[in-house]
């Protein structure tokens, strides 16, 4: 029993003491007065006795009254600070921060949290009783694990929070030690399990964190455990990826539909969904071995990752993950995802001894409004898809990128139906030379017609073929058109002409099949090699040299000249002019200026200049007024194509065209 007496009560005890013992002092004196006169003294004696006892008896009685009265208010008063389940309450918690923070000394604190998992569970499937009995007997489990000095409270619903003010690393652990071995014991004797999740902070010599920056991390801490529970949980066991040991398909949704459902509104995520760029070329010249082992690595590092909640292979080198970006910009999610991918792609080139290895992403902001994993994912694919196109290979998913993916499966869907019906026709335009205005040779293009009009423009569904590898087909299917069309004009007695051909970067994934269909075609149609130049973008330059100068070497040894095209005439792009070993280069400029700027003349005249000291022949395209052929002249271009001397002309018309062409 505790005894807790307020001033006032003191005071009213004393004074109400001292006037109850006069007042029977009086009572006394008065009645020995009385009895004096009639000279009885046993029977005064006898009343002295009886009034002293009388006013002891009333003054203890008040005092005994006064104990209890203190001691009713002092348990009501410590009852009230206490939660159900014998815990302190959410006020009394904030009280102990506020007292904390008032005194200012935060040296040696620590805040754990603790956080019952599955109880959601529980109460949907043994009823909210079962639940409430689990929190109680965790709540005892806690206040028996601590020592006696550390303050505990709940938090709220299934959460408890334990602040010690004498903390230290050993003190966590030796409780957190303790309240396993409860939790186990409890286990083995009840068919509904505990499991709980744990996380702490302390101001230790290296740490000096706010009372609400302790709670931050410890929270932080706290659900990093919860998630590494649930990956783990008993429930799901056996139901592994047999290769990489992530979770299965089924697994997977089960435990990403748990995580939205118990974290939601405290928590942002977003759904990945990655692969690798022409995995197949690594089973392929490696083996499938060594294709299944970088697997592996990639699967351990994608778990390792500390954003990652749970991950799962789809199939072959195709990954779905469920990562945690709480309080990150979209900007920063996809450069976060960005720098991990550059970081895994750096150690499997590394250890696998590759020369190039890209990861695409696709992310997509999980919305509590798309009931359905199976959709997120595909959302994810189609920003995944998009990311192959993006420098940093890592794409968020939107409504736009979105309306894009459906143009270019719409693409995709109809292509080969269109090469087979020969949808595809192929066009020529020429190139002039600057010393006597006549065809030197020209450019084979491409264009996607049906019933006479242009079903899909070349910037539409390009991209999106190279995305898809398809290209590969379109390139063959032109290929094939320009040889017989130039195998029929020597035929008939015309001649050869000059064409340039374009190949996609695609190509250099697998150069052999390439040279292989190269030479079926010369074999096929004898077309000279010295009236056959192949085109190659700067882009696909740049990301890969080393292949790009082995697969112009072969080129070279087969006859073939090379042209470097889309060549931005800029002081960044001449660093690519060094050791080039390119026949030819093409330079895109932006023409738009009739007259030319005077630092667009100074830099075409740089390039240009450049170019020709490395006695490559200089080519400018999209040249469209008078005004830019007589600069080009005057700077010795070599050649000149744009709509200023002709469009595009169709393959089939360009005997004709050509005849007549002044």
């Amino acid at each position: 029993m505790r005894f807790s007496f307020t001033k006032k009560q003191c005071f009213v005890f004393i004074v109400s003491s001292v006037i109850l013992l006069s007042v029977f002092l009086l009572l006394l004196i008065l009645n020995s007065f009385f009895l004096l006169n009639r000279a009885d003294s046993v029977l005064l004696a006898k009343n002295f006795g009886f009034v002293l006892k009388a006013g002891f008896f009333i003054v203890s009685l008040q005092l005994i009254l006064l104990i209890f009265q203190s001691n009713f208010i002092s348990e009501i008063d410590s009852i009230s600070k206490l939660d159900v389940t014998g815990t302190n309450t959410k006020l009394e918690l904030e009280h102990k921060i506020k007292k904390i923070e008032d005194n200012g000394n935060l040296k040696n604190i620590s805040v754990i949290m603790l956080d019952l998992n599955d109880l959601k569970y529980i109460n949907d499937h043994f009823g909210h009783d079962k639940g409430d009995v689990i929190i109680l007997n965790f709540a005892q489990m806690i206040k028996k694990a601590v020592t006696h000095d550390v303050f505990v409270a709940r938090f709220g619903g299934d959460e408890f929070i334990c602040i010690d003010e004498n903390s230290s690393v050993e003190k966590v652990e030796q409780f957190k030690d303790k309240l396993n071995i409860s939790v186990n014991n409890y286990n083995k004797n009840n068919d509904i399990k505990i499991s709980y999740a744990f996380g702490y902070e302390i101001n230790d010599s290296t740490n000096h964190l706010t009372m609400k920056e302790l709670f931050r991390v410890a929270d932080q801490n706290m659900y990093k455990n919860k998630r590494e529970i649930k990956s783990e949980d008993l429930r799901y066991s056996g139901k592994k990826d047999s290769l990489t040991g992530l979770l299965s398909n089924e697994n997977f949704a089960q435990i990403f539909e748990q995580h939205i459902g118990d974290s939601f509104n405290e928590r942002q995520l977003v759904l990945e969904f990655t692969d690798f760029s022409n995995f197949r070329y690594v089973n392929e010249f490696a083996g499938s071995a060594q294709g299944d082992e970088i697997l592996k690595f990639f699967a351990r590092r994608l778990v390792e990752s500390r954003n990652t909640v749970c991950a799962s292979r789809l199939f072959s080198d195709y990954f779905v993950s469920l990562i945690d970006v709480t309080s990150l910009s979209k900007r920063e999610i996809e450069y976060s995802v960005y720098v991990r991918n550059k970081s895994i792609e750096n150690s499997i080139m590394e250890e696998f001894k590759l020369s190039s290895f890209s990861i695409n992403s696709g992310l997509y902001l999980v919305n509590s409004a798309v009931s359905s994993v199976a959709e997120m994912i595909q959302f994810a694919n189609v920003a995944r898809n998009n990311a192959k196109n993006q420098n940093i290979g890592v794409c968020l998913y939107s409504s736009e990128i979105d309306a894009f993916e459906r143009k270019r499966q719409e693409i995709l869907s109809a292509f080969k139906v269109a090469l087979k019906n020969n949808e595809f026709a192929v066009y020529l335009q020429p190139k002039i030379s600057t010393d006597n205005d006549r065809i030197s040779g020209v450019e084979a293009l491409s264009r996607w017609t049906f019933e006479g009009k242009v079903r899909w423009t070349p910037d539409e569904y390009i991209p999106a073929l190279e995305t898809s590898g398809d290209i590969i087909l379109l390139d063959y299917y032109v290929f094939d058109k320009v040889f017989a069309w130039l195998y029929e004009r020597s035929y008939s007695g015309l001649g050869y002409i000059r064409i340039s051909l374009n190949i996609s970067a695609v190509h250099l994934n697998n150069p052999s099949l390439f040279f292989e269909y190269l030479r079926k075609l010369e074999l096929k149609y004898k077309i000279p090699s010295e009236y056959i130049s192949f085109e190659l973008s700067e882009a696909a330059y740049m990301q890969k040299k080393e292949t790009v100068s082995i697969f112009i070497q072969a080129l070279h040894g087969m006859g073939y000249r090379i042209s470097l095209d889309d060549f931005k005439s800029n002081y960044l792009s001449m660093k690519v002019l060094e050791n080039t070993p390119f026949d030819e280069v093409k330079i895109r400029h932006n023409f738009e200026d009739k007259d030319f700027s005077f630092s667009d003349r100074m830099i075409l005249k740089s390039v240009i200049g450049m170019i020709k000291e490395m006695d490559k022949v200089v080519v400018c395209q999209g040249i469209e007024n008078k005004n830019q052929i007589d600069f080009l002249k005057n700077e010795k271009c070599d050649v000149i194509q744009g709509f200023y001397y002709s469009r595009p002309i169709p393959l089939d018309s360009f005997n004709d065209v050509c005849s007549k062409f002044a």
